[in-house]
């Protein structure tokens, strides 16, 4: 699930991206966001790895975050035990963590969980919610202020991620079991566009977009012969093809992956660690990497 700042995960300095944008920071001055669904919480770390504030208490079941160019925080919460009509909250917060405006509540039905979000370079802001029974994905977007707008669109099959790319594509991560995951790629106005990538794609969490255009995703292989459900990430280009390189997670499985100043970061979780690391634009592993201050990761998002 994923992102990064403004354009959207999934940016001037304001953006990177997914679970929110694409638009990366393009300067070393930045922090990094998860959304940690095992406490319900938002920490926050510099980028050599430092925990720093704010740390946010959200609540139950945190799926994802996203922040705006203005660096407006946002996160979406839904708990999938409250039966098919359950409500989710998008709750918004300032920079330094204070709750603020808007928060929407959105009307879910026959189990849909509103598991992905992302920010656009003017603010809107996308939810996308997926069954995960088969069915296509639903994206919802909102005004800055919080009101419905266009567009509202399906996505792939049992999506479970998106980003927006510094031109406005939009891009959904389907995690279609049985060899069928996929990314798909839509415009502005929702409609199906090119590219859809399917190759080494695997039960997909999270994507990001680099300013060239390349394409990053966290892979969940919930097949992996540790048990563990650990993946992999992968690179293609713009157009989709690839991949380009491929880093395997061996003990970890990915869940959220952002862009920002020529650095990939990447939060992994599994029975027994959480962390999150830190690759070149080539998928090899730098420094740092942070196993502190994360519980469950969910998300990710930089600003």
């Amino acid at each position: 699930m994923l992102g990064a700042c403004g354009a959207a995960e999934n940016t001037t300095v304001p953006t990177s991206s997914v679970q929110a944008g694409a638009v990366q920071p393009t300067s070393a001055s930045y922090k990094i966001y998860v959304a940690n669904i095992g406490d319900g919480t938002i920490t926050t770390f510099e980028p050599d790895g430092t925990q720093t504030s704010p740390t946010i208490a959200i609540g139950n079941y945190l799926y994802a975050i996203a922040i705006a160019p203005t660096g407006k925080i946002y996160a979406v919460t839904f708990d999938p035990l409250n039966g098919p009509s359950s409500d989710a909250t998008v709750s918004s917060y300032k920079p330094d963590g204070t709750q603020t405006t808007p928060t929407i509540t959105i009307k879910e039905h026959a189990y849909a969980v509103p598991i992905g979000l992302a920010v656009d370079r003017n603010g809107k802001i996308y939810v996308l919610s997926s069954e995960h029974n088969g069915s296509r994905g639903l994206v919802m977007t909102y005004k800055p202020d919080g009101t419905r707008t266009a567009p509202t669109f399906r996505t792939g099959v049992d999506s479970a991620g998106i980003a927006i790319d510094a031109n406005g594509k939009i891009y959904a991560a389907n995690d279609t079991p049985h060899g069928m995951s996929s990314i798909t790629t839509y415009l502005a106005d929702g409609s199906p566009t090119t590219p859809t990538i399917t190759r080494d794609v695997h039960d997909a969490d999270g994507i990001a977009v680099a300013q060239d255009g390349t394409i990053y995703v966290a892979n969940t292989n919930n097949r992996g012969h540790d048990g563990t459900g650990a993946g992999f990430i992968t690179s293609y280009s713009a157009d989709g093809s690839g991949p380009l390189h491929l880093t395997r997670e061996h003990n970890q499985a990915p869940g959220g992956i952002a862009l920002a100043h020529d650095n990939v970061y990447v939060v992994s979780s599994s029975a027994y660690s959480d962390s999150l690391k830190t690759y070149n634009l080539h998928l090899r592993r730098i420094t740092p990497t942070v196993t502190n201050g994360l519980f469950e990761p969910s998300g990710i998002a930089i600003h």
